[in-house]
């Protein structure tokens, strides 16, 4: 998108209040997310196990998870609420759910945005740069767990950037970041080992294990149809960052029924509307896509796709060609 079309389209938002962050939408979602989830579960716990009500409930709180994770996501943007401290409580408090240290992914979150299109410089993207020595072996398997649907990708991904955020900074001598990010990493850690201490490990691993492995394969294929593909630089070639107006041609959106959109999650699909305008909170976004939509000769590149349609075609591609081939080049010129 043109500069001068993104300043347009900025004050045009700003001036309907369309980007405005409301504390009252803000609490009304996560009490209305704790409310689905803690009557979700309530119902779980009196199911017989592996009967067809435990993996409806199963599939709904997984469901749910996700939708925690887009609560987290708006806290990390200061999207929820609008005073800072309340977005780091909330965002902590609703960690463990998730599984992913707020304030570690709320670090590596913010250089995604900063360097999102430029591979190496992208946090949450350059480990795919490491397809490249893989082996054979590793290639295939590979394969067969993308045809699985296996979420593999999700812990990987998980566990290697969130996880041990903490040690990479701390080998990095930012101590800072290594404190907090340890910390965070204890409050999504020890809410589990004292409900496994309460329920006992068997009956925990019964009730969270499904809903936990569904939520990963909602979060995997949501965040499939963003960016897979899109990584054209690394910072060789392109050592400053995308700026927030040309970031709509390496974002992609996911079309999806509005009413659906919000149920499964939280307008997390609206994703060029989000890059363009990162603080906008969840419930403004189908605004700001109106708004692109309703200026004439906008020159945007506009990737909206079809959802679930665009991650049923990728998964039946070759995953290694679909990461390899839209791989930078080794050497750019």
């Amino acid at each position: 998108m043109l500069k001068e079309d993104y300043v347009l389209i900025a004050k045009k938002l700003a001036k309907s209040g369309s980007l405005r962050v409301n504390n009252f939408y803000g609490t009304f979602t996560v009490l209305a997310e704790i409310a689905c989830f803690a009557i979700g579960l309530a119902l779980l716990l009196k199911t017989p196990y592996f009967s067809v009500l435990y993996w409806i409930l199963e599939i709904f709180l997984g469901i749910s998870l996700f939708r925690f994770f887009v609560i987290l996501h708006e806290c990390g943007h200061k999207a929820l609420f609008s005073y800072k401290f309340m977005n780091t409580i909330t965002g902590t408090l609703v960690s463990p759910l998730c599984i992913i240290p707020y304030i570690s992914w709320r670090n590596i979150h913010y250089q995604h945005h900063k360097w999102v299109g430029v591979v190496d410089k992208d946090p949450t993207q350059a480990v795919l740069l490491k397809l490249r020595e893989n082996s054979k072996f590793t290639h295939n398997l590979f394969r067969i767990i993308w045809k699985t649907w296996f979420p593999i990708s999700f812990f990987k991904l998980t566990f290697q950037v969130f996880w041990l955020y903490p040690l990479n900074e701390y080998k990095e001598k930012s101590y800072t970041n290594a404190k907090a990010g340890f910390v965070s990493l204890i409050a999504i850690i020890l809410p589990h080992i004292l409900v496994i201490f309460y329920l006992g490990l068997v009956k925990y691993l019964i009730i969270f294990t499904p809903m936990l492995l569904i939520y990963a394969v909602w979060f995997e294929n949501m965040n499939f149809s963003q960016h897979v593909g899109l990584f054209p630089y690394l910072s060789s070639h392109h050592p400053k960052p995308i700026p927030l107006h040309e970031q709509d041609s390496i974002s992609r959106t996911s079309e999806m029924n509005s009413i659906l959109a919000v149920l499964f999650c939280y307008n997390f699909n609206l994703h060029i509307e989000h890059h363009l305008f990162p603080a906008a909170p969840w419930y403004q976004l189908p605004k700001v896509k109106n708004c692109l939509e309703s200026v004439d000769n906008l020159d945007i590149d506009y990737k909206g796709v079809g959802f679930p349609d665009f991650v049923l075609q990728l998964r039946r591609q070759d995953p290694v060609d679909i990461y390899l081939k839209t791989l930078p080049p080794h050497e750019e010129k």
